[in-house]
């Protein structure tokens, strides 16, 4: 995803918090927030914590367990078998690149470029179901189906512009079963405009690709363009920016997918001054976020945070503009 030009403050498994660094500009160790210990709260009220660059976390739970969503049927759409697509992360370049990264040797392949019938508008975002299908997200409201395995574009059946949406967050979630899932989005498009009613999470219905609101995402990640990554178990892990003007911090949420609830918070304070993605792999959060170089070219950068390790920096150029990121809601917890 890009922040957009309109609005600059805008905008996986259990346990994992992305505390990470969503600086463009600056290095994790010289953009970190002292780290301050949880809030108290009580019940129905969201847990805040506050991360270090330097990768100390402070005391507190990590995210709290959430519920499962109702059943639904499995995405019958395929390429690969069950869960192959799960063994790597798949990232989208702002020039419509898909890349295949390998989250243990923290390298990238090119898989191809995605050219999609009568599409003219800039990839803005993508997730992948389990059987390896790419989903990408334009800037127009588009969404179309890409093979991660040669890049080929075909249509989804996606009515784009549902609700009024035209850029939105993307991530599958599981949803009970091993093959039970559904595409969540969060909308992007109508932040600025007061007189929405429907900005928050939405969910597509894995049989009519109909959209439908959830709920409106809650305090403090309400109002901010985030993105996601699903996890099974109905969860998403939410990363949003902050507002410097109205004091806020940048933030990751856990948010129950069913209901769109925040369950708990992590204050990251670092400034997002351009492209950003997030996909969980092997009980770490991988984080993908763009700086401009000396040449002038806008490239991303690899943190990877785990919990009570901290972040670490993986990649400090990737070569590529990473608009997007995904992986397979049934990617392992842990790398082995």
């Amino acid at each position: 995803m890009q922040t957009s030009p309109h609005h600059s403050s805008r905008l996986q498994r259990r346990s994992v918090i992305v505390c990470l660094s969503i600086a463009y500009a600056c290095a994790a160790p010289a953009c970190g927030l002292d780290s301050v210990p949880a809030a108290r709260h009580g019940a129905g009220e969201t847990s805040v914590r506050r991360v270090s660059a330097a990768g100390s976390v402070s005391s507190g739970a990590v995210f709290a367990q959430g519920g499962a969503a109702g059943a639904v049927d499995p995405l019958a759409r395929g390429g690969v078998a069950l869960c192959e697509a799960g063994k790597a992360i798949y990232n989208l370049t702002a020039d419509a690149r898909l890349l295949r990264f390998d989250p243990i040797r923290y390298t990238f392949s090119e898989i191809g470029k995605v050219v999609c019938p009568g599409e003219d508008s800039a990839p803005n975002s993508m997730a992948i179901d389990r059987r390896g299908v790419v989903w990408v997200g334009f800037h127009d409201g588009a969404v179309f189906h890409v093979s991660s395995t040669d890049a080929r574009c075909a249509p989804s059946g996606y009515v784009a512009a549902q609700l009024g949406w035209s850029a939105f967050g993307m991530a599958f979630v599981g949803e009970n079963t091993p093959e039970q899932e559904a595409l969540y989005l969060a909308d992007n498009s109508g932040l600025s405009d007061s007189n929405r009613k429907n900005v928050g999470l939405g969910r597509v219905d894995p049989r009519t690709l109909e959209l439908a609101f959830v709920g409106p995402l809650g305090a403090p990640v309400n109002g901010r363009a985030c993105e996601l990554t699903g996890l099974d178990g109905g969860i998403l892990h939410v990363l949003c920016p902050g507002d410097a003007a109205a004091g806020s911090s940048s933030s990751i949420a856990e948010i129950r997918a069913r209901d769109a609830s925040v369950l708990s918070v992590v204050e990251i304070g670092l400034k997002v001054m351009g492209s950003y993605a997030i996909a969980q792999w092997g009980g770490s959060d991988f984080v993908f976020t763009g700086k401009s170089r000396s040449a002038g070219a806008r490239r991303s950068s690899v943190d990877r945070y785990t919990p009570h390790v901290g972040i670490t920096r993986v990649v400090e150029d990737a070569g590529y503009d990473i608009v997007g990121a995904g992986v397979s809601a049934c990617a392992p917890i842990s790398p082995d």
